[in-house]
């Protein structure tokens, strides 16, 4: 919030030099003070995609799939190998009831259990629903995949 709060004030002060600046301009030359605003704005409109694509990158890293991603410290271990790269930190954070209760509700009977199960449908069930107790209760008939 303080990040975003200073982005928007920042974004505020820039602009109003920027508006001054554009009416000086304008007094000598019109068509000089719309080019100017125009490049400062296209220039705005591009920062502000890169900076949201980054957002998003950094969100998408952060939170995945029901996990939180993040550091170890400047000692983590590095897993080596081809690629290489430090070990992350991950937790299992899973989602909340409502997200898995809109699932349930929008996918219907899709995924529901029939009524008779082999030995081996419960194995499969027992290790589907694994990491998600604790955080949603399944009923007797729902599948998490």
């Amino acid at each position: 919030m303080a990040r975003a709060k200073k982005l928007e004030e920042g974004f505020s002060e820039q602009l109003k030099v920027e508006e001054l600046a554009a009416m000086a301009l304008y007094k000598k030359s019109p068509e000089k003070a719309i080019e100017f605003m125009t490049n400062r704005d296209v220039a705005r409109a591009n920062k502000l995609v890169t900076d949201i694509f980054a957002l998003f990158g950094q969100l998408m890293v952060t939170y995945r799939d029901g996990f939180r991603i993040s550091s170890l410290g400047p000692d983590a271990p590095d897993h080596g190998g081809a690629q290489g790269g430090v070990v992350p930190k991950v937790e299992e954070v899973g989602y909340s009831a409502d997200w898995y209760d809109r699932i349930a509700k929008d996918t219907g009977d899709h995924y529901k259990v029939p009524a008779s199960m082999t030995s081996l449908d419960r194995v499969k069930l027992r290790a589907l629903n694994k990491g998600v107790q604790g955080v949603w209760q399944p009923t007797a008939d729902a599948v998490i995949v």
